[in-house]
């Protein structure tokens, strides 16, 4: 998004930023008189923001440049800047505000006739002119303009007509141009309601186009401005503790330009590009800015939600949420493949009952020590109680020693999940073939699989070496099945998963707050669907192990269509 409104609030009529702004209007009394203009910008919210993001230097421009103000200081009206005349003997005393350098005088046709007349300039002592002028210009079409190259620069001075039959009196004075020269220079923020307030982000000391370096009055704020505008609006939307109330339609920011001297300041290039920012969680039908904790019991699969809501035709620019997890040492191992996904869509898997063995062989690439094992099961009766047995191979079938063993007891009958069976003590694997076995104590259920190999069978045995049946084997499904481990290879394995919708997002671990950070954008992107009315969005966490997650406000910076 970009700043539409953008309009002139002090100084000459209202126009648009870029241009020439005349820095003419004068602030407070002499000698801490200084000269302001300011411009109001206008951030649209649509009532839809808990903050507003300014987007980097690359998209958010200010260039300008600061120059000196030629004006005519006997055409000001009602103003400090207009020039005091006093007729004294064969001169008029000149009294200006502050010192301005002499640019030009124009004096009225009957003063200027005949030929051969000149101005002189005199320094003052007092109301008595110096002995001798300090410049004099020649006059020619009833001016005098003085040499590019000359300097003369007073606040009260002595004028002279020389060459004339009779003195030089304040009303044979047409004009007197003068210059003013950036002075103190800057550029500000502040409340369009309190310009004093203005914080400066980029200025320069003393007087500027005078004298080397030429482009000392050049403006390129880039950051600066950037982070200008971004402290003062996230001043704005700075609340107290447990205050409430929809977002403002808009904010206003003013840009000031500021100059101890009268000056122009040529603006080149203009552009504020933002974002919306959502930073809030919502819960109970209403946005929290506090952050939530979420707790896992472990044993089975548990599934918590927080939820963000935006305008269905946004488009998110970034989407970031942080997370602090506290769990034990136990993680899900990642399966053969590598990959450590739980996320359960299977519909296929074989039938668990209480007359015959589901068994799988399994074989770990390398040795490891395992703490538990997480099945994945689809109780079929509500709850069903299943028991679970681990072996060593023995001529490729079950051997009958049961390296651990117990039960579980799942929920209502349709629901899916994993279940996990702790082990009193750690099991060392090599990398031979174990097997694992799951039959029905009570009701029944499915062993869910995936594509793979070896392939899930179905056994009746008795637990003696070379006696087990088999039944039957489901040629290129795996039951589905994660060991857990406290072992190093496993702590690099995330104990819970995000995902929004179908998609799963994989979290990062900041190295300095040792918090886990999700990039959300692409997700939430993709689960927009397009509509200008509000939509709720899940982010849904999963987990077999016990634990919590404390889930901070993410931070979100979109734009509604």
């Amino acid at each position: 998004m970009n700043v539409t409104s953008t309009t002139i609030i002090e100084g000459d009529p209202p126009q648009s930023i870029p241009g020439r702004w005349r820095i003419s209007s004068p602030v407070g009394a002499p000698p801490l008189r200084f000269f302001r203009r300011a411009a109001c910008l206008r951030f649209d919210t649509g009532e839809r923001a808990d903050r507003i993001g300014i987007v980097g230097p690359e998209s958010t421009t200010l260039k300008a440049v600061f120059g000196p103000l030629d004006y005519d200081a006997l055409g000001q009206i009602k103003t400090p800047l207009k020039a005091s005349l006093a007729d004294s003997g064969e001169t008029v005393i000149v009294e200006l505000e502050a010192p301005r350098q002499v640019r030009r005088v124009g004096l009225r046709s009957s003063a200027a006739s005949g030929s051969g007349r000149s101005i002189e300039f005199y320094r003052l002592d007092g109301d008595t002119p110096a002995d001798k002028p300090t410049i004099s210009v020649g006059v020619l079409n009833n001016e005098a303009t003085l040499p590019s190259d000359a300097d003369f620069t007073d606040a009260r001075f002595a004028m002279r007509l020389a060459g004339a039959s009779g003195p030089l009196r304040a009303g044979d004075l047409a004009e007197l141009r003068v210059r003013g020269y950036p002075t103190g220079p800057r550029l500000g923020i502040a409340d369009p309601k309190d310009a004093a307030s203005a914080v400066f982000f980029w200025q320069v000391a003393g007087e500027v186009g005078k004298t080397p370096p030429a482009d000392q009055g050049n403006v390129d704020a880039g950051q600066a401005f950037v982070d200008a505008l971004q402290r003062y609006l996230d001043d704005f939307f700075a609340r107290p503790a447990g205050s409430t109330g929809p977002a403002p339609e808009f904010v206003e920011a003013a840009l000031i330009a500021a100059s101890d001297a009268p000056c122009v300041l040529d603006v080149t290039a203009f552009d504020v590009t933002y974002h919306l920012v959502l930073q809030s969680l919502h819960s109970g039908g209403v946005e929290q800015a506090g952050k939530q904790v979420l707790r896992f019991a472990g044993g089975s699969e548990a599934v918590q939600e927080v939820s963000v809501r935006l305008p269905g035709n946004a488009t998110v620019a970034s989407a970031t949420l942080e997370t602090a997890e506290s769990f034990r040492d136990d993680r899900l191992l990642a399966s053969d493949d590598g990959s450590p996904d739980v996320t359960l869509a299977q519909k296929e898997g074989v039938y668990v009952g209480v007359e015959r063995w589901a068994s799988q062989e399994v074989t770990r690439a390398q040795a490891v020590s395992v703490s538990g094992i997480a099945v994945a099961l689809m109780a079929i009766t509500d709850a069903a109680e299943m028991l679970v047995e681990l072996h060593e191979d023995w001529r490729g079938q079950p051997s009958g020693r049961k390296l651990a063993s117990g039960a579980l007891t799942l929920g209502r009958a349709g629901e899916r999940g994993w279940v996990t069976l702790p082990f009193p003590e750690p099991v060392v694997l090599s990398s031979d073939p174990y097997w694992i076995l799951i039959k029905a104590a009570d009701g029944r259920a499915v062993w869910l699989a995936e594509a793979g190999d070896p392939p899930v069978r179905v056994l009746e045995g008795n637990d003696e070496p070379g006696t087990w049946a088999d039944l039957n084997a489901l040629d290129g499904l795996h039951a589905m099945h994660r060991f857990l481990s406290r072992g190093e290879q496993a702590q690099e394995q995330a104990p819970v998963s995000l995902a929004i919708g179908e998609q799963v997002v994989v979290g990062t671990i900041d190295e300095d707050s040792g918090t886990k950070v999700y990039d959300l954008a692409s997700a939430i992107n993709d689960h927009l669907g397009g509509s200008p009315s509000y939509e709720t969005i899940p982010l849904t966490f999963r987990s077999v192990l016990s634990g919590l997650i404390t889930v901070y406000p993410p931070v979100v910076e979109f734009d509604p269509s």
